[in-house]
Parts: C-alpha cells; sequence; structure tokens
C-alpha cells in the first residue's frame, strides 16, 4: 500500500508486469530490529493488558479470546498483505464484539504523517476481514522516549480503500508503461537504478526535476514525451517588467541540457564583504533535530573550516552558542547557505535559544540563499537545481560517491548504533564537502556574473537563443531528399499549369488585404441642440450670423429601476461669427463637452474598477459585451484620472471634515506594487472615510 501512493510503477513492478527489473537492497541497518525490541520491552512493561505477540491467535480467537498484543504481526486476507507492530483490544465485553487499534512503531518521527495513517488504515482493513470489527483509531509509538500518539483514520480508510481498487486494476492493466515516471520516492526505492537507467534510455520527461505529473501529461498530449523534443518547444519571451513572481522555465532547461550550455535568464549580484561564511547543516527533518553545523570562513586570506556535533537533541543548544561564537567574531561578513533547509535551522534555533538583537539583524541582512539566484534565473545543462548536480557539473566531486541528503540519515542512524568514530567521520566528511561544493557554486556565479568563461566556457544569454524555424520563407535543408519532394507536391498551385485553362500571371498572385478595424456605428438615443450665442464674446455686439455647425457625440449609460442600457447623446451647436470684430466663436456649453463619455458611464467604469476590483481590461471587455462599446485601454485610464481630478474637491472636504471631528480611527494595510511593497492608509469618523497611500509604515504621515 505504501508502495501505491509513493509509485504506482513500483506496485507494477512489484506484480510483476515489468520485465527486466533488476532490485538494489537498500542498506541493511539494524536500527528498526533494534528500536522495535526496546519498544515491545517498554510496552510489556508498562502495559500489563499486553502480551508478546502470536499471530495464529488471530485467526484462532478473532473475538473473545484475543488479547492486546505487541510484536512483529503479518496479516493476510486473499491478495492483501500488511506488518503491524501491535494490536490493541480497546473493548470487550461478553455481548459484543471487540474493537481494536493497531499499532506502529516510529523511531525517527516527531509527529505522526500521512504515511503511517495510510498504513494503519490498510491494516484497519484487514483487521475487519479478519477480525469482524473496523478500527476507527490507531496507535504509534514514536521517538526515544516512545510517546503514544493516537491516529484517526476514517478519512484513510475511504482513501485507502480506493487505492485498493486502483491497485487491482493496475495489476489487470494491459499496458503500465503510462505510470512510469521518476519522483521524489525513487531517492530511497530499491529499483530507483533500474527506473533511472530506463528514464535515461528514452529521454524522458521526469528526468528534469520539478516536473510534476499533470504537467507531463499535458505535454504528452500535446506530443511532447522526451526532453529534447521539450527544448525545441522553448521560445524567448520578453519578461514583463511589473514581473514580481519568478517561474521555473523547463522547457529552457530542457534546452539546456540538449546544447550544454549555462543559459542565463537574469543575471543576480552577489554582495561582496570582507569575510565570506559558507554553511552547511545536517539534521533529521523528521525529529527537529539539527546534529552537525559546518562552516567555512574566508576572511583575511585565511581559510577556516569549523564543525560543531550534536550527540543527543540537548546539545542542539552547545552547537549554536559555538556557531554564533564564530559567526560575532567577524565585523562584515556574508553567510551563503543552499536551500531553505539551512535558513529553517538559524530561524528555529533563534526561536528556541536567542541571540543577541544586533547577532540577530546581522543574520538576517547577511543570509543569502545561493539557490534562489539560480532557481528561475541561471540554467544550468542539469535536470535539476539540488546543490549536488550543480557542484559536479563544475567539476567538484564529494568523497563518497553515494552520499545524499537521505544517506547521510542512515549514517547518522548507523552512527547512534554503533557509537564508532569511522561512521562519525564520514559524516563530517560529507559536511565538509557540502560546505567546499557551495564555496565552489558561488565562485562560478561569480564569474558569471563577470563574465568570466574561463571555468564554464559554455556560457550564454537566453536573449542570444535564435530560433530555428522551417515555416519561414526560403530554402528548406532535408535530411532525407525525398521529403523535398513530398513538400513541393503540397503546394496548393504545384499542378496548377496542367490542370488551369488560363495561365495568366495574375491566377499566381495573392491579393493583398489590408486589415482594417471595423468601425462601428450606433443609433443616437437623442439629439440636444444647444442655443447659439446672442452676444460676441470679444466685443460685445449683437450683430451676429452664423457661420458653420458642429456636432459631438457622448457615449453614455442610462439606468432606471429595471437595469441599464447604452445611451448615446449627439450635441449641435451653431458656429457664430461677430460682424463687428470678425471673431468666430462656439457656445461655452459646447466647448465644456470634452470627453467622448458622459458621467454616468464613467460612474460605471470606476464602480467596476475600484468597487468590484475589475482590471481596466475585464472592464472593456464588459462594456464590449453587454453595451457594445469598444473603449481602449488609454481611454479607460483617461477617465480614471479624469475622474480624480473630479473629486479631488470632495477628497479635500473630507480630510478636513475628519481633522475637525471628535474621533478619528485610523488603520493601515500592506500591499504590493509592481514588486514594491507600499501601504494604504485608512482614516475614518464613521461618517467619512478617506485613503492614503505611503512608502512606509511611519508615524510622519499622521502630521
Amino acid at each position: 500500500m505504501s508502495d501505491y501512493f509513493a509509485c504506482r510503477y513500483k506496485v507494477a513492478i512489484n506484480q510483476g508486469l515489468v520485465s527486466g527489473q533488476k532490485a538494489v537492497p537498500a542498506e541493511n541497518l539494524d536500527y528498526e530490529v533494534e528500536y522495535r525490541g526496546r519498544a515491545i520491552a517498554m510496552v510489556l512493561e508498562k502495559y500489563p493488558a499486553f502480551k508478546k505477540a502470536d499471530h495464529r491467535e488471530l485467526a484462532i480467537a478473532p473475538h473473545q479470546k484475543q488479547k492486546s498484543v505487541v510484536g512483529r504481526i503479518v496479516l493476510t486476507v486473499d491478495d492483501l498483505q500488511c506488518h503491524l507492530d501491535g494490536l490493541e483490544v480497546l473493548k470487550k465485553t461478553p455481548r459484543s464484539r471487540n474493537t481494536y487499534a493497531p499499532i506502529l512503531f516510529a523511531k525517527f518521527l516527531a509527529t505522526p504523517s500521512k504515511h503511517e495513517r495510510r498504513r494503519l488504515a490498510f491494516s484497519a482493513i484487514l483487521i475487519e476481514k479478519l477480525l469482524g470489527s473496523l478500527p476507527t483509531i490507531g496507535r504509534i509509538v514514536h521517538g526515544d522516549a516512545f510517546k503514544f500518539t493516537k491516529a484517526h483514520l476514517k478519512k484513510e480508510i475511504k482513501e485507502v480503500s480506493d487505492a485498493i481498487q486502483d491497485i487491482r486494476a493496475i495489476g489487470r492493466s494491459v499496458d503500465c508503461e503510462s505510470y512510469f515516471r521518476l519522483n521524489r520516492h525513487c531517492s530511497e526505492c530499491q529499483y530507483s537504478v533500474f527506473c533511472k537507467e530506463k528514464a535515461g534510455r528514452i529521454n524522458h520527461l521526469s528526468l528534469i526535476g520539478g516536473i510534476g505529473e499533470k504537467e507531463i501529461k499535458d505535454l504528452n498530449a500535446k506530443g511532447i514525451f522526451t526532453v529534447t523534443q521539450l527544448a525545441h518547444t522553448f521560445r524567448p519571451r520578453r519578461t514583463a517588467s511589473n514581473k514580481t513572481t519568478i517561474k521555473h522555465n523547463h522547457a529552457l532547461r530542457a534546452k539546456a541540457i540538449l546544447d550544454g550550455k549555462v543559459y542565463v535568464a537574469q543575471c543576480g549580484k552577489l554582495p561582496t564583504a570582507k569575510a565570506y561564511v559558507y554553511l552547511d547543516v545536517e539534521g533529521i527533518p523528521d525529529l527537529d533535530f539539527y546534529y552537525l553545523v559546518g562552516l567555512i570562513v574566508v576572511a583575511n586570506g585565511k581559510r577556516q573550516c569549523h564543525q560543531f556535533w550534536a550527540d543527543t537533541l540537548d546539545d542542539q543548544e552547545r552547537v549554536w552558542i559555538a556557531f554564533l561564537d564564530i559567526i560575532q567574531g567577524l565585523d562584515e561578513y556574508v553567510l551563503f547557505h543552499y536551500g531553505k533547509y539551512d535558513s529553517q535551522y538559524l530561524s528555529e534555533m533563534e526561536r528556541r535559544y536567542g541571540c543577541k538583537s544586533t547577532t540577530s539583524e546581522q543574520l538576517q541582512k547577511s543570509t543569502v540563499n545561493v539557490l534562489s539566484l539560480i532557481y528561475g534565473k541561471i540554467y544550468f545543462p542539469t535536470y535539476s537545481n539540488t546543490l549536488k548536480e550543480i557542484a559536479a557539473f563544475t567539476g567538484f566531486k564529494w568523497t563518497e560517491a553515494k552520499a545524499s541528503g537521505l544517506q547521510s540519515t542512515i549514517w547518522r542512524k548507523r552512527w547512534e548504533l554503533t557509537r564508532k568514530d569511522g561512521d562519525k567521520e564520514v559524516l563530517l566528511q560529507y559536511n565538509r564537502d557540502d560546505c567546499t561544493a557551495l564555496e565552489n557554486v558561488v565562485s562560478v556565479l561569480g564569474g558569471i556574473e563577470n563574465h568570466e568563461e574561463s571555468r564554464l566556457s559554455q556560457i550564454a544569454s537566453v536573449e542570444e537563443i535564435k530560433i530555428t524555424s522551417t515555416y519561414k520563407f526560403g530554402t528548406t535543408d532535408y535530411c532525407v531528399p525525398e521529403f523535398d519532394y513530398i513538400n513541393k507536391c503540397a503546394y496548393f498551385d504545384y499542378q496548377r499549369n496542367k490542370i488551369s485553362l488560363s495561365r495568366e500571371s495574375r491566377n499566381r498572385r495573392l491579393k493583398a488585404v489590408r486589415s482594417q478595424r471595423q468601425r462601428r456605428t450606433y443609433r443616437v438615443n437623442k439629439t440636444v441642440v444647444l442655443r447659439p450665442a446672442t452676444r460676441c464674446i470679444s466685443c460685445g455686439s449683437d450683430s451676429l450670423y452664423k457661420h458653420g455647425r458642429y456636432k459631438k457625440t457622448v457615449f453614455d449609460l442610462k439606468f432606471s429601476t429595471f437595469g441599464v442600457r447604452r445611451h448615446v447623446v449627439r450635441y449641435v451647436a451653431s458656429r457664430m461669427r461677430c460682424r463687428s470684430c470678425k471673431k468666430a466663436f462656439l457656445s461655452g456649453r459646447f466647448l465644456q463637452i470634452r470627453s467622448r463619455y458622459g458621467h454616468d458611464f464613467s460612474s460605471w467604469v470606476i464602480y467596476q474598477h475600484v468597487a468590484m476590483r475589475q482590471s481596466l481590461k475585464k472592464v472593456a471587455e464588459v462594456l464590449d459585451g453587454l453595451f457594445g462599446y469598444s473603449v481602449s485601454m488609454g481611454s479607460l485610464a483617461h477617465i480614471k484620472r479624469a475622474m480624480a481630478n473630479k473629486y479631488a474637491s470632495t477628497y479635500r472636504l473630507l480630510i478636513r471634515r475628519i481633522k475637525n471631528g471628535d474621533l478619528v480611527h485610523v488603520d493601515e494595510t500592506s500591499v504590493s506594487i509592481k514588486g514594491n511593497k507600499a501601504y494604504i492608509w485608512v482614516f475614518t469618523t464613521l461618517d467619512e472615510v478617506v485613503y492614503f497611500y505611503s512608502d512606509s509604515r511611519e508615524a510622519q504621515l499622521l502630521k
């Protein structure tokens, strides 16, 4: 069942549906056996109701005679089998069935995860088939303190029941290759070597780290199945100026792998300082236990390596103090780390044990996550952005070839069993290698920033990528000559000379049609004829005569009880000329009509944009769809500015009223504008409300 939620292809392998697979057994460690033995002894000593497990009793006495047991239990029903570490009887009366709680042991676990709850849910389904009662809760014994934790299983039981049907469907499947893909489980799977070799052989998309199952399915639907095919889909795009989030481009990574080049989409700037610190932390995430902190300090032309080891959880404070002693001895430094695990260590240790405020501020200001300088910005020809892959590409090699985060956890577990200096030295060397690899990667990033290509000759900017296309005018070279002949036959006029009655050259010409934007005409709902002027605005003479006729059309909306509709008003005015001074002029009211859009129209636009939080593009689409108005984005932006200027006096009036009020409520909220953090302040007297924009939270605004 665990295999199903980890990898469905592994289920197919275990059911014998895949040929040629070769399992590489995991490293045999005795820590599970040792922990299980101590946990069993603890349960038997602390809880007299439990006895040592004998699997035969589950079949012989399924109801009344069953007792709470602890030990290795194997439950088998038809084609289903699971392993348990114990079974607790929760209820036992002469007239009712027993209720049970399955038990699991998990040493390296701080809190129960969904994985353990699914295992318990699977065992609960088998217990129901064997003993006639469905458990709804389970127990997990975890940690060195053998802590009992209750796990509710109702949700997982439904999930596992559906999974059982799906597993059986996989067993009946004719083609199981659709389930094949690499994922995170590969690092701990015994078939990882087989699957990685297969993925490399077929150039599978899942070789690229971070690409999800849904994205792979979407690409497959487009006919893209290999990394090479994905590489050819990359097209350079101009980056939006207001784009704040950085998205990783899998197609660009595939192209970097195909071309064997380092593509730079955006080059970040490395900070400079008097000292450089390269940090790497080893730990057991499930226990929130950080047992090894390694530092390489480069300062004053010297390079020093420091490592601090914790035997137990209580030693973490000592390690933290030793780390702070090193950091506080540096005047000006930059602390590099790779990934979020090391930054979590810094924040967690500061929360637990604290440090000086100046040290905390300096750490926050000087810490640099090197991964953030690479992700979405620099694409190495590697399948993922892990430190091991990128450092290996730059030429660095680990002392232990199989070194990894998961392997370090296994080494730590081995040391806890043996307490041998050799096992500890393996971890110390792995930590030193990680720090050195980080130093090496930072050096390479500095070379890319300074355009030094001595270490990596194949470096190119994304803007330099030229996309070759066979769909443009010109001669296309084909690898197979027959394709050239087929391509010629594919043109629509290939045999035109043979079957056409007219052979004039004009039959082969294409008439250029220039696309023009359709000009819309609107029915005028109302015509307003403005009264002409009776006196000259220049000399005051009343001797005037008409000298031309002018029209203006205003697009507006009309609101009624039953809704809103389009309303077009046409204003007609006569231009007058003075016989005395020969001055020509129009009516003042006609000149006041400066906008093509009426007040109700503008009010509706502002309401949709501000109150309803619709973008101007969406407002334009609604205007076109509902009222047939084709309005440009520039016109809507002009309406926004015009309405703001119109109500500026009202805005100032509200501010005066709030200042003169007896009680003012003030609040602020943060916003992001083109990637920059700002604040909106709200002032209200419960009758009037105004908003202020500010770049900071400083109280200077209140003055």
